[in-house]
């Protein structure tokens, strides 16, 4: 797949969100315009990712680990879904994650 995002101006938004365990909590809404997703959980309990249409459950989903620092997400991996709402779930506590989106900011 052909990007035709090349050479356009990017931008980016970063917040910390606190991942519950046991329900899923969205992280990102819907963003026509995301690119990448990077995520990172920041402590020692695992966190789950997955699209909205996809709810993350414990063991399933995008398996991030405080090991891992940022995982990228990017929409040459995984198309358009990166474009939808995003939610995240914590093995265990209620850790506060690190996001950020990387977006299209002009044409």
């Amino acid at each position: 797949m052909e990007d035709v995002r090349l050479g356009r101006k990017m931008n980016s938004a970063v917040k910390s969100v606190t991942i519950n365990a046991g329900s899923p909590t969205t992280i990102v809404g819907f963003n026509s315009k995301r690119v990448a997703l990077h995520f990172s959980n920041g402590v020692t309990n695992q966190s789950f990712l997955g699209p909205i249409s996809n709810p993350p459950t414990i063991g399933s989903g995008v398996n991030v680990t405080a090991t891992a620092g940022f995982i990228t997400l990017r929409i040459e991996d995984w198309g358009p879904l990166i474009q939808s709402a995003w939610q995240a779930m914590s093995a265990a506590g209620t850790p506060t994650a690190t996001v950020m989106e990387s977006f299209i900011d002009g044409e």
